[in-house]
């Protein structure tokens, strides 16, 4: 599935077709070159089209936990951490009401995490 409208549109199909492979092989010709903008979503100041990362992020971990388990941690980890840079970032760049919307976004999707992982610490994986 490839959103539309969406920036980090890669989180939601990259892992998918890693794991849909029968087999990986690593060459040493560069034969992919990113071309980086000054104007591009990235470099530009955290805003809040920038959720659409830790929400691409949100969705990869929920699924590589259904499709490996044995990621689950690794995955819900790499969630969390992205979570914390963004409140850095959050506090940062917002002020005022819309500080604290976006605090109560990450909130809600650290909740919604934190409940998985209590998951993983019953099934003895941490």
């Amino acid at each position: 599935d490839f959103p539309v409208g969406k920036i980090s549109e890669d989180l939601y199909w990259k892992f998918k077709v890693i794991l849909a492979a029968n087999k990986i092989l690593m060459i040493p010709d560069c034969l992919y070159y990113y071309r980086g903008r000054a104007q591009s979503i990235m470099n530009s100041t955290f805003s809040w089209k920038r959720f659409d990362e830790l929400e691409g992020r949100y969705y990869r971990a929920n699924e590589i936990s259904k499709m490996i388990p044995d990621l689950k941690t690794l995955a819900y980890s790499d969630f969390l951490s992205e979570s914390m840079l963004f409140y850095t970032k959050i506090k940062i760049n917002f002020k005022g009401d819309q500080k604290e919307k976006a605090i109560k976004k990450v909130e809600d999707y650290v909740e919604k995490m934190r409940l998985k992982l209590f998951e993983i610490i019953i099934e003895k994986r941490i």
